[in-house]
C-alpha cells in the first residue's frame, strides 16, 4: 500500500513538472509565433488572447505555484514580444494595461485554485472522519 502511494505521489510530481515546463515553453514560443503572424499592417490583435489562456491553463492543474510561475513567465513573454515587434511600442499605456489585466487574471485564477484546494481538503477530511 505504501509503495502504491509513493508511486502515485512521484507520478503526480512528474506530471506537475512536465505540465509546468510545457506551459512555460508555450509562453516562451508564443511571442515568436505572434511575431511571425503579425506585421505593422496586420497587428497581433486577437492573437494576444494566448497570454491569458496560458495563465488560465496553469490553473487547470490546481497548483498555486504553477499559476504564479505561468503568470510571471507570460508577462515576461509579452515584454519580449514588444522587443521583437518595435512598431507595437507606440501605445505604452495599452501595453501596461494589458500587463495589469494579465496579472489580475493570474490573481483571480490563483484565488480559484486555492479555494478549490481548500474545498477538496475539507471534503477529504469529512470522508476520512465519517469512516
Amino acid at each position: 500500500m505504501r509503495m502504491q502511494r509513493r508511486l502515485f505521489a512521484s507520478s503526480k510530481k512528474l506530471e506537475t513538472i512536465v505540465a509546468t515546463f510545457w506551459l512555460c515553453a508555450d509562453a516562451v514560443f508564443l511571442p515568436v509565433v505572434i511575431s511571425m503572424m503579425s506585421s505593422p499592417t496586420f497587428p497581433p490583435g486577437p492573437l494576444l488572447i494566448g497570454y491569458p489562456m496560458l495563465v488560465v491553463g496553469g490553473g487547470m492543474f490546481f497548483r498555486a505555484r504553477m499559476v504564479v510561475l505561468v503568470t510571471i513567465v507570460s508577462m515576461l513573454s509579452f515584454l519580449v514580444l514588444l522587443v521583437l515587434e518595435p512598431y507595437m511600442l507606440g501605445s505604452a499605456y495599452q501595453h501596461a494595461t494589458f500587463l495589469v489585466l494579465l496579472a489580475c487574471i493570474g490573481i483571480c485564477t490563483l484565488h480559484q485554485v486555492r479555494r478549490f484546494r481548500m474545498l477538496s481538503n475539507y471534503i477529504e477530511a469529512q470522508q476520512e472522519h465519517s469512516l
